[in-house]
Parts: C-alpha cells; sequence; structure tokens
C-alpha cells in the first residue's frame, strides 16, 4: 500500500474547525437593548414596538440556527440571543 506524501505526519490527528458566532445574536441583543431603553424613557414610542419585533425576530433565528448544530457555533452568540 503506498502512504500519501500529503498525509505523512497526520495519522491520528483530526482538525476541528473553530466555532463561529451566530450571525444575528449580537444585533438581536442590541435592538432589545434599544426598545428597551426606549420604553423606559418614553422617547421614541412608534419605534419601539418595531425595534423589539426586530430583537425577537433575530433572536428566534439565532436561536433556532444554533439549536439545530450547537457544535458549530459559540455558546456565548447563543446566551447573546
Amino acid at each position: 500500500m503506498e502512504q500519501n506524501p500529503l498525509l505523512d505526519g497526520l495519522e491520528g490527528e483530526i482538525s476541528v474547525a473553530p466555532k463561529q458566532d451566530l450571525k444575528n445574536a449580537k444585533k438581536s441583543q442590541v435592538m432589545g437593548i434599544i426598545s428597551l431603553v426606549c420604553a423606559c424613557l418614553c422617547c421614541c414610542v412608534m419605534l419601539t414596538p418595531i425595534f423589539g419585533f426586530l430583537s425577537y425576530s433575530w433572536g428566534k433565528k439565532a436561536v433556532n440556527l444554533y439549536e439545530s448544530n450547537p457544535e458549530l457555533y459559540t455558546e456565548k452568540s447563543y446566551k447573546q440571543a
């Protein structure tokens, strides 16, 4: 059996791709904070529900993405969503 020169010295090693952050997790957290601040200060009354809805929908997408493949994403980004 021939040895592949590209694989010399790599016996038993498995490369693991680094985990990545969820795309919408940080956006969801920021929009949620903006929504809460606007609601507490009674300013931007028309924008508060919009920010809240965007935060909820982006967070829900990020959580669903994490739950489908938790080994691909960082736990930190999951907690942000």
